[in-house]
This record gives structure tokens, sequence and C-alpha cells, in this order.
């Protein structure tokens, strides 16, 4: 069966090679605020509107800038691409026998990827605030791709 959006299957290893050590990364940077100095680069920011603790407004520093170059360091934009092109290069590649099967099951791991991920927002709605609701967004973003890599090799090997 011919499939149109499906990336040639050489692709998968790259995506290995991506999500494995962004990953590692994303965890380290989570909870040990990874952010080396040499990352700390001039960058484009659009909707930028700077922030203050103490929120004077007569200084007028609440100043809203459509674009701005702001120095930001951009370890975890790195990261977060990375694992993100690691994880759309594992699941949008083709299979080396791909067929009706393959595409049956592909087709049944995406949605029920899809379907866990609706449920665990549902969770995160009712019982995560703040910070931890924040923590679980940036896990979310990433989710469906995880749940469906893990979820259709673990089909595969069912069918060896």
């Amino acid at each position: 069966m011919e499939t149109r959006f499906l990336l040639p299957h050489k692709f998968k290893i790259w995506g290995w090679v991506l999500t494995i050590p962004c990953f590692i990364l994303g965890v380290i940077w989570l909870f040990m605020s990874f952010e080396p100095d040499f990352l700390d680069v001039p960058v484009l920011s659009f909707f930028e509107k700077p922030y203050e603790l103490k929120g004077d407004e007569s200084k007028g520093t609440s100043t809203f800038k459509l674009v701005d170059i702001i120095e930001n360091n951009i370890a975890d934009e790195l990261i977060g691409l990375g694992l993100l092109l690691g994880l759309v290069l594992l699941t949008f590649t083709r299979h080396q026998n791909e067929d009706e099967l393959i595409m049956k099951v592909r087709l049944e791991s995406l949605l029920w990827a899809t379907f866990v991920n609706c449920l665990l927002m549902a969770f995160a709605i009712i019982f995560l605030y703040d910070l931890n609701f924040f923590f679980f967004m940036i896990f979310s973003m990433y989710s469906v791709l995880i749940f469906f890599v893990i979820r259709f090799h673990r089909q595969l090997n069912k069918l060896k």
C-alpha cells in the first residue's frame, strides 16, 4: 500500500539519535535548570512585554512591543526543537515492510495515544494548578507523539 505522507525508513535512525539525548537533556533542564552560558544569545521575540516583580506602572516600563530583540538562553528551545523533530521522525517514518496491517497498527496507535493524552489533560485540568499545570503542559506538547511511538513499537513487537 502506498502511503503519501510518510518519510523514508532511513530517517528513523535519525529520530532515535535526536529523541534520546534531547529527552535526557530535557529532563535535566526541567529539574536542574540546565542553561550553559554560551547559549545566551540575542533572539527575535514577538509580543514582548517586560515584566516587573513589583509592577510599578508609574515608571512606564510595562510597554507592549510587537517585535523586539531580547537576550535569552536558548537551551530549552534547542532541546524542545530537537525532541520535537526526533519524535516527528520516529512517528512519521515508513516501516521497513509497510503494508495494510502496519497502517492499521499505526492508526490504532495514534487513536490510542490521542485518547490517553485527552484523559491525562482532563485529569490535569481538574487536579493540577499553577506551576504543576505548566510543567504538565510542557509534557503534554510531546505526549501524543511519545505515547504513539511507545504503543506502535510495542504492537509491532507483539506481531513478531
